[in-house]
């Protein structure tokens, strides 16, 4: 289970930062030359911008229904790649959910173990062995630190990247882009 999140988040991760934001051809005009009194013109593309394009600056591109420029994925959000992102926003913060769950679970078996067995490698009864057996894996104290920081950054990223997908949320159910947001506020 936790291999099929693991692909599903990095699939679309990967999508959002190689698929194309859906950038406006360079050198663009609409079909009705009526049409061009409508729209912007881009000095720098030297192109006429569709309706909801922006320039960016650091792709220095104008991107069609432009919603920011992520510094995580390294492009922008944009009409084409935006529904890879949201995805990755959501199955991001659901996936250190379940592996918080399993880290969890994981310590408390084996604090559970060390504390019925004892905290020394001492031999056990067979009784209680056939109740509940020793692990497999033997689990140290650098192992259970391992465990406690993992469960740390799950519970961080779940917090940090959930927060982000919140406020994808509200700006995809208000119809509206970061940038056309910003603007509204300006």
């Amino acid at each position: 289970m936790l291999l099929n999140w693991t692909v599903m988040i990095l699939y679309n991760y990967f999508s959002a930062m190689f698929v194309g934001p859906g950038y406006v051809p360079l050198g663009w005009t609409p079909e009705k030359s009526q049409d061009c009194m409508y729209l912007q013109y881009c000095k720098v593309c030297q192109s006429y911008k569709a309706p909801r394009s922006h320039h960016c600056r650091k792709c220095n591109r104008c991107v069609m229904k432009m919603d920011h420029h992520c510094p995580w994925i390294n492009n922008c959000c944009g009409y084409q790649n935006h529904a890879s992102f949201t995805l990755f926003l959501l199955l991001a913060p659901l996936g250190c959910i379940h592996a918080s769950f399993i880290f969890v679970m994981t310590m408390y078996t084996q604090l559970y173990n060390r504390i019925s067995f004892g905290w020394s490698s001492v031999k056990i009864d067979m009784s209680a062995a056939k109740r509940d057996p020793r692990p497999i894996i033997p689990f140290g104290l650098s192992a259970f630190a391992a465990s406690l920081f993992a469960l740390g950054l799950a519970l961080g990223t779940t917090i940090a990247v959930g927060m982000l997908f919140i406020i994808q949320m509200k700006v995809i159910l208000t119809n509206k882009t970061s940038i056309e947001s910003w603007i509204e506020e300006k």
